[in-house]
């Protein structure tokens, strides 16, 4: 069951300027609506569906999301840390993310295939065994994430920067990386460039 303070917002469209830091807000389906502006630090929003819905702005900071149905999903201009994408409903995945401030988060064993992640910046997230077939990486700062056994196959990394990638442990064919930052693919065998 959800907080009672949560019931009010059930049949809205457009929510804004919304405090649901750590509320327990599961178990609600939630279908075009679009959060713009809110705090969701803390909140466990597990067992939630979420069909076509935008986050704007909005703080996922700590959010729970074990179980959390994400389809056709954005997130814009957001910031999210510490936050386990692995735990959620892995039935149907649909999430994309453009120009987040994103820390800390955890995308392991996922079928990301085409996500984008535009404009990102992604510190310390960690991409194990995820596929990541044709996933938009373009302008995005993947400063020490961690690519481990994941299928980066025509993935897109144009102007991408700080992103170290050892194509021994990954699958990189037909990715597209831009100079100079594709030096990134090389620093694991300890070359020494001049």
């Amino acid at each position: 069951m959800s907080d009672y303070i949560f019931d009010e917002f059930m049949d809205a469209v457009h929510i804004k300027d919304c405090n649901f830091s750590e509320r327990s807000i599961v178990e609600i389906e939630f279908v075009d609506c679009t959060f713009t502006s809110c705090d969701f630090t803390g909140a466990d929003l597990s067992g939630s569906s979420f069909d076509n819905c935008v986050f704007e702005q909005c703080n996922l900071s700590l959010t729970r999301m074990v179980g959390s149905k994400l389809r056709g999903v954005q997130f814009k201009e957001c910031k999210i840390g510490g936050v386990h994408f692995n735990k959620i409903d892995r039935f149907v995945i649909d999430f994309g993310f453009e120009t987040c401030q994103m820390r800390n988060c955890i995308f392991a064993e996922l079928n990301l295939m085409k996500c984008s992640f535009e404009g990102s910046v992604l510190v310390e997230c960690d991409f194990y065994t995820t596929d990541l077939r044709q996933a938009n990486f373009q302008g995005t700062d993947l400063n020490q994430s961690i690519f481990e056994s994941c299928n980066l196959e025509k993935a897109n990394f144009m102007d991408a920067i700080n992103y170290t990638i050892d194509p021994t442990r990954n699958k990189v064919k037909k990715a597209v990386f831009s100079l100079p930052d594709v030096v990134g693919l090389l620093k694991g065998f300890e070359i020494v460039m001049k």
